[in-house]
């Protein structure tokens, strides 16, 4: 019962209308200024792709029945991680290599890390301290979402991603840009930099029955976000 309250209370802070502002690093006019090597912190593979619900009418009127519904979502999600794991997709590699053609074809040198990320029950940390990295600047990519989520205002799936993009000066400490980059789902805070899918599913049966438009439909949301990220970066 603990497990069904406690994710009661995070689904709660989700869709919450009254969540505080993010706390935005902008990016200064001359950020990148001296800047010619970049070396981008490769996200970590989820454990378990995401599958949420929220247009559920029983979620908005409290009458849906949680316990149910929990249950329905871990099996939501293992069937979303074994066909993404059988199309052979990664979002980390998706993620990365677009952002590392980003930065070259805009004349910077890059190189990838994986990064000294930390597993506690599922969720990554990073302590910038432990990069080793010597490059003039360091992109820490740090996901949050990665799947299909319903909104309250459609009964659609949406290939969502929201990701957390942190530009580091060559000291590791000096933040550059910290940016909250959504595609699909749009979080409820204020704060997020968001952009639409261009291709939704009726219903999470027809995400599972078509899995090369379900994978595809992922790597658009991830080339979303690094269009997102290029526009308030590098520009």
């Amino acid at each position: 019962m603990k497990i069904i309250v406690f994710l009661l209370v995070c689904i709660t802070g989700l869709v919450g209308c009254a969540n505080p502002p993010l706390p935005k690093v902008d990016k200064t006019k001359n950020a990148l200024e001296g800047v010619k090597t970049i070396t981008i912190i490769r996200p970590r593979e989820p454990r378990e792709y995401t599958v949420m619900n929220f247009y559920d009418p029983g979620f908005v009127f409290g009458t849906m029945n949680l316990e149910v519904s929990v249950s329905a979502s871990k099996y939501w999600q293992l069937a979303l991680t074994q066909l993404i794991t059988q199309q052979n997709f990664s979002f980390a590699d998706s993620l990365t290599h677009t952002m590392v053609q980003r930065f070259k074809q805009a004349g910077y040198e890059v190189s990838v890390q994986d990064g000294p990320w930390v597993e506690d029950d599922g969720r990554y940390t990073l302590s910038y301290a432990d990069i080793t990295s010597d490059a003039d600047a360091v992109l820490v990519i740090a996901p949050t979402i990665m799947g299909f989520v319903s909104p309250r205002d459609a009964a659609g799936y949406a290939p969502t991603v929201t990701t957390v993009m942190t530009l580091l000066g060559k000291d590791h400490q000096t933040p550059l840009y910290k940016g909250y980059l959504a595609t699909g789902w749009k979080p409820s805070e204020e704060g997020w930099q968001h952009a639409y899918s261009t291709k939704t599913f009726p219903n999470f049966e027809a995400v599972v029955a078509n899995p090369d438009q379900a994978v595809a439909s992922l790597k658009q949301a991830c080339n979303a976000i690094v269009n997102l990220a290029a526009r308030q970066i590098l520009y």
